[in-house]
């Protein structure tokens, strides 16, 4: 019989092989090890209770030494990472300014519309926003513009025009 090696993992003890050899060794081998099993529980039981003490004991001061949300939040350097988040929330959102903001997680819905404004044409977000309409139908941001029409109603039966926004509106009628 050709001597090898035994497989990876197993390891060869020759006590524990010599004990497995005599008659009733086998058993008293499994208590041994039942043993060694029940007192590493108990230390991992123990472990477990001083780390949840120390948890109750310095929580306070591990909540005074993290950083304040409002630090994160207010934040109006851009890192390459949050332009490019930036740039998906807008692709992803529209001009929903607070969604993207709350996407983000450390800029305010006002750094995201100075974001817009800055990187209008460096990032394309014109034709971002064109493609979110098409496949959403008008942003919330536009539905609010929409609402400040200029509706002019005239007492007499002629049609008069008035034009805001870029629409037409005629005698009570909006067309765009």
């Amino acid at each position: 019989m050709a001597r090898g090696k035994p497989p990876k993992g197993m390891h060869i003890n020759h006590d524990d092989l010599a004990t497995m050899a005599s008659g009733n060794a086998g058993t008293l081998l499994l208590r041994r090890m039942e043993r060694e099993l029940d007192s590493l529980q108990r230390q991992i039981q123990q472990n477990k209770q001083t780390v949840s003490s120390l948890k109750r004991k310095h929580a306070d001061t591990v909540d005074e030494l993290r950083p304040s949300d409002e630090k994160q939040r207010n934040n109006p350097r851009w890192s390459n990472e949050e332009l490019m988040l930036a740039v998906q929330g807008f692709r992803k959102y529209g001009k929903d300014y607070k969604a993207i903001a709350e996407m983000m997680g450390n800029k305010t819905e006002q750094y995201v519309r100075t974001f817009f404004a800055n990187y209008r044409k460096k990032y394309n977000l014109d034709q971002l926003i064109k493609d979110w309409e098409r496949s959403n139908g008008h942003s919330p941001e536009d539905a609010a513009e929409d609402n400040d029409d200029v509706i002019c109603l005239s007492p007499s039966p002629s049609k008069k025009e008035c034009l805001k926004n870029g629409g037409k509106v005629v005698t009570g009628h909006a067309t765009k």
